[in-house]
């Protein structure tokens, strides 16, 4: 799987501010799911006897968490056991992207719908105004040209609260 997550806030943050666009994932949560379920399942009876059934006779689980953290607009925010060289990007609130980006620059952002978030194929987009309306009411996946990626969310998320 890929995920992403978005920073709540700048600063040293712990991984449950670390929010899914949905704001119902956290960081913490999945990190915490991977190590002590889904990793060991390769040493269950079940997960032995469906790699032996492929000619696996010995495997060393290893954790590898793929996908994109985006950071809120013009700010940094870090966690100590993230790797700093991880794939980033960047998030807005709809009055942040409207406010700061031009009508030229807004054109060239396209609404990325969640069936294509890996996609990279630009022109089976959907426009910004589209994009800018939803993002109202939930966060958005939007992509350019040069197929950078950004989310644009409701003007008060995490939409729901952060306990944890």
């Amino acid at each position: 799987a890929v995920k992403f997550f978005l920073a709540t806030r700048p600063g040293d943050i712990p991984l449950s501010a670390w929010l899914g666009p949905n704001s119902a994932d956290r960081l913490d949560r999945k990190l915490e799911r991977l190590q002590t379920h889904q990793l060991p399942l390769a040493n269950s009876p079940e997960g032995a006897l469906a790699m032996s059934n492929v000619g696996i006779e010995h495997c060393k689980a290893q954790l590898r968490v793929a996908g994109v953290l985006f950071y809120p607009q013009g700010k940094r925010a870090t966690s100590a056991c993230l790797n700093n060289d991880h794939p980033k990007g960047t998030w807005f609130s709809v009055q942040q992207f409207t406010t700061q980006k031009t009508e030229k620059e807004q054109a060239t952002w396209r609404l990325l719908e969640k069936p294509h978030w890996l996609s990279a194929d630009y022109q089976q987009t959907q426009g910004i105004e589209k994009a800018l309306a939803l993002a109202t009411k939930r966060p958005q996946m939007l992509i350019n040209q040069k197929l950078e990626r950004c989310f644009v969310v409701p003007e008060h998320w995490p939409l729901i609260p952060n306990t944890d």
